[in-house]
């Protein structure tokens, strides 16, 4: 999947509850990913992240906000990677901290 073509990205994400959920969670709380994002319940074990529908477009994102929805998906889905040093290269203080923050809960 080319990372970098918008008509290739994800839109949403299903996620077990569980490290990956603690991360998402995070990511939704203290990035700026949270306002382009919705989280909702999926099923009893499982929620959907997608992209907020009433939102800003996906291609109108900041390129750190892109990078943290790539990671979100990376950390989902064992089939879509990502380049850490990609990510946090595009990243604010804010979203470092974010993101630093959300991948210790993932390796908890």
């Amino acid at each position: 999947m080319d990372t970098n073509n918008a008509s290739d990205t994800r839109t949403e994400a299903y996620i077990d509850r569980g490290p990956v959920s603690a991360a998402v969670a995070t990511l939704y709380a203290q990035s700026t990913l949270g306002d382009h994002i919705r989280v909702e319940p999926a099923h009893a074990t499982t929620v959907r992240v997608f992209h907020n529908p009433d939102g800003v477009p996906y291609d109108m994102w900041g390129s750190g906000t892109q990078a943290l929805w790539r990671l979100l998906c990376s950390l989902a889905y064992s089939a879509d990677t990502v380049s850490l040093y990609e990510v946090v290269s595009r990243l604010d203080a804010r979203n470092r901290r974010a993101v630093a923050t959300a991948l210790a809960e993932f390796c908890a």
